[in-house]
């Protein structure tokens, strides 16, 4: 499938590359544009279905079917959704039930992956994992707003509940 991210609520970063391919055989190619001589590759390590860039272009849903087999000799065959940032890291794996994924979609804040799964739909809630820490009477942490380009970090007193935030490009 071929899967390019629109871009219509902005990029997180102007050289994050933006167009899926992904093949069958699970391999994954994402490119900056159409010339990207040095694309990112992926391979899922299992037969893909199709994939779908969540709202914001930060994740990269992967769904598909792995093949194992047991002990005894038999096989047995796995549903699955892989999530990838732009740059192909691994983020998280979410098995399915049923014998057949057949597509799947975001909702549109992307907190939510719709599963068509044999003759059922199943919903999954995603939860991001945010960068924190706490010191004092001080929680810090800091998250992507879809309209800008850098983090934003919260520092939030939790005695008064006063918070103050600040914006840091390339929050590492």
């Amino acid at each position: 499938s071929l899967e390019w991210f629109h871009g219509n609520d902005g990029y997180v970063d102007n050289t994050v590359p933006s167009l899926a391919m992904i093949y069958k055989n699970g391999r994954v190619q994402i490119l900056r544009h159409d010339n990207d001589r040095q694309p990112v590759l992926i391979d899922t390590g299992m037969e893909t279905i199709c994939g779908k860039w969540n709202t914001y272009g930060t994740i990269l849903a992967i769904a598909g079917s792995r093949t194992t087999t047991l002990t005894d000799g038999t096989q047995k065959k796995s549903q699955m959704v892989q999530f990838y940032d732009p740059f192909g890291a691994h983020l998280r794996t979410l098995k399915a039930p049923g014998s057949t994924l057949n597509a799947i979609t975001w909702e549109g804040g992307s907190l939510r992956l719709a599963l068509a799964v044999d003759s059922h739909i199943y919903f999954a809630n995603l939860r991001p994992d945010y960068d924190w820490g706490y010191f004092g009477n001080t929680m810090v942490y800091a998250f992507n707003k879809p309209e800008r380009v850098d983090n934003c970090v919260c520092f939030w007193d939790t005695v008064t509940d006063e918070r103050h935030i600040k914006y840091v490009r390339k929050l590492q």
